[in-house]
């Protein structure tokens, strides 16, 4: 499903679908955030992040995003988790998502909470 989005005398077409970040402030989470919100492929309030501080960058917060530190709360309002938080701070993180597509789930096999539909078809890898 798309929707349209009006900013000024632009219109966007987005997709109605929410991605949300794990890592988002960092280098890897910020840059896909910023080209997500960049090539329209998501609106700003269907785009969220988590990090340990639950804040946005300055550029982040501008373009209004949602920024938290509750990755249960970033999963059950996603339809779309994307992980970019270094391997090294997998340890301890849960939260429950059966019905969400996380991506890359090979990158998460500590993870065994993060159960998504990619992982219940059978994919694997990148």
């Amino acid at each position: 499903m798309l929707n349209q989005l009006r900013i000024g005398e632009t219109i966007m077409t987005t997709h109605a679908f929410t991605i949300g970040i794990i890592g988002g402030s960092g280098s890897l989470g910020s840059a896909i955030a910023t080209a997500l919100l960049a090539q329209a492929v998501v609106a700003p309030a269907d785009l969220w992040i988590s990090n340990t501080s639950g804040t946005a960058t300055q550029e982040q917060a501008k373009s209004g995003i949602t920024a938290t530190n509750d990755n249960q709360a970033l999963a059950n309002a996603c339809d779309v988790i994307l992980f970019c938080a270094p391997p090294a701070r997998f340890d301890g993180m849960t939260a429950d998502a059966p019905e969400k597509l996380i991506y890359p789930s090979w990158q998460v096999p500590t993870l065994n909470s993060w159960r998504s539909k990619r992982d219940q078809s059978g994919l694997s890898g990148p």
